[in-house]
């Protein structure tokens, strides 16, 4: 819904819960009953029966104010992306929808003049990436530095890994200007890297993200 909300200029909205009241309903009941035979003989039986229900209501109140704003503008942590990478999720459908750069290869962007295509090495990287993945020659994981504290670090492997992804990791390289012969390379958010052994990104917020998907809505006749 707010995919085309923005499409046709309108503010998107988000809902938190406000409140959750829970109400317990216990029901009870027991029966008694017997046969009396008059010949001789009677039976008794006995039976109950013991019920709880929960019947939750819940509240959700619109999110305003500064941290709607700051939720919205915000751009989603590299560390978060590489882990979903890390974790299974296609390399290049999450450098497609959530990057703006990655060591200066621009991805596809949304102004007033419409949408700008992305650099051409941009698509090569989301496909290398998305090869090596599945390679399993790449990971994400923290590194401490007692100078500079806790580090995210890219690994992409060079043994144990076939020809063919070899050779991919080395196109990779060259495509991001990156160290040939290091294997480890410290992520950050910048728009350029200091060095050879940084992988530099920017990434979207939720509203860059929101519009981007919006950009892609067809419009109506009449709308």
């Amino acid at each position: 819904m707010n995919i085309v909300k923005i499409r046709y200029l309108d503010p998107p909205m988000f809902v938190d819960v406000g409140n959750i009241v829970a109400s317990y309903t216990l029901a009870q009941n027991a029966s008694v009953g017997g046969t009396i035979i008059p010949n001789g003989g009677s039976s008794v039986m006995l039976g109950g029966s013991v019920g709880l229900s929960n019947s939750p209501t819940i509240t959700y109140t619109p999110m305003t104010g500064n941290a709607y704003i700051k939720a919205l503008i915000t751009p989603l942590p590299a560390e978060v992306l590489f882990m979903a990478i890390d974790n299974g999720l296609p390399a290049d459908w999450v450098l497609l929808s959530s990057f703006i750069s990655i060591n200066g290869l621009r991805n596809q962007s949304l102004s007033l003049q419409g949408i700008t295509p992305a650099d051409p090495d941009f698509h090569r990287v989301r496909a290398l990436m998305r090869d090596i993945q599945v390679s399993g020659a790449v990971r994400l994981y923290a590194k401490e530095n007692q100078e500079k504290g806790q580090r995210q670090i890219i690994v992409l492997r060079t043994k144990n890994i076939s020809p063919e992804t070899q050779a991919e990791g080395a196109e990779l390289r060259r495509l991001l200007h990156l160290n040939p012969e290091a294997t480890e390379f410290e992520l950050t958010s910048a728009p350029l890297p200091s060095s050879d052994t940084e992988l530099a990104v920017q990434t979207r917020s939720l509203k860059d993200l929101l519009a981007t998907m919006a950009a892609q809505v067809q419009g109506f006749p009449g709308l």
